[in-house]
């Protein structure tokens, strides 16, 4: 466990230091990253508070009820995050424009634009999150501590492979295209 919590970490710097060779210090990076705050700052409450209530739900179903209650209660929970995690990123991606204006008022009205049309598809990365952790939670209330210690890991290694491989031919939206698939 501690190992993958490791390499989630380790990725998780070569994802900072892989974007900000690609991107360095400039206009754009400034605009990627107000477009990536408000969906990080969800992903991240997502990650921070499943465990605390998801795991407690699912231990208490898999020592109280029947096997079938257990899956019952999974896919309730899965399909209430798949439904609040779509309404957020739909709440979030019409609403970009306003939220990227309050957020960084010291932005040029070129990069106000180009952060307003990048968030939207940030946004959509919250459905994904919202969904592995729902699972992630499942998987630690059986017992089985690996495949979610390793959950950091896995989209930051593919975050790190599309900025390498793809950033030259989709520039900024492979940085999203790779969120949103890890």
């Amino acid at each position: 466990m501690g190992f993958f919590s490791l390499l989630g970490s380790l990725t998780g710097i070569l994802v900072e230091t892989t974007i900000a060779a690609k991107l360095g210090l400039s206009k754009s990076s400034d605009m990627f990253y107000v477009a990536f705050t408000v969906p990080y700052i969800i992903v991240n409450l997502l990650s921070a508070t499943g465990q605390f209530s998801l795991v407690p739900f699912f231990s208490a179903l898999d020592t109280h009820h029947s096997e079938k209650d257990e899956w019952q209660g999974f896919s309730y929970a899965f399909n209430l995050m798949l439904i609040g995690s779509g309404a957020i990123a739909i709440l979030g991606a019409t609403s970009a424009p306003l939220i990227i204006r309050g957020i960084a008022p010291g932005l040029t009205l070129p990069q106000i634009e180009s952060a307003s049309r990048l968030s939207p598809w940030l946004f959509l990365i919250t459905v994904p999150a919202a969904l592995s952790e729902t699972f992630r939670c499942f998987l630690l209330s059986r017992h089985w501590f690996a495949l979610p210690s390793a959950a950091g890991l896995f989209p930051n290694v593919s975050v790190i492979s599309c900025v390498l491989l793809a950033f030259k031919r989709y520039g900024i939206y492979s940085i999203v295209i790779l969120y949103f698939t890890g």
